[in-house]
């Protein structure tokens, strides 16, 4: 069972998008793969990438793992 999409979703500017979902019951369940994308807008890189990765420590499963170098080579770019 998934638990934590609702106060992801909630942060204003995120996107929580299902791939390997199932919904049964009321409950998103995981279903293999890649399970979710969360994503984020704001006013810069940096502030998107601290949105969507906070969304996404809200959300837990059994198994989870998360990339934590999604975006961060555009930090090292001069904007």
């Amino acid at each position: 069972r998934i638990s934590g999409l609702e106060s992801a979703a909630s942060i204003a500017g995120v996107k929580v998008f299902h791939a390997g979902t199932t919904y049964e019951d009321g409950n998103y369940y995981t279903a293999g793969g890649r399970v979710l994308n969360v994503t984020a807008r704001a006013a810069t890189l940096a502030g998107a990438l601290d949105k969507a990765y906070a969304a996404a420590a809200m959300i837990n499963f059994e198994g989870k793992a998360c990339r934590s170098d999604i975006g961060r080579k555009g930090l090292r770019k001069k904007q």
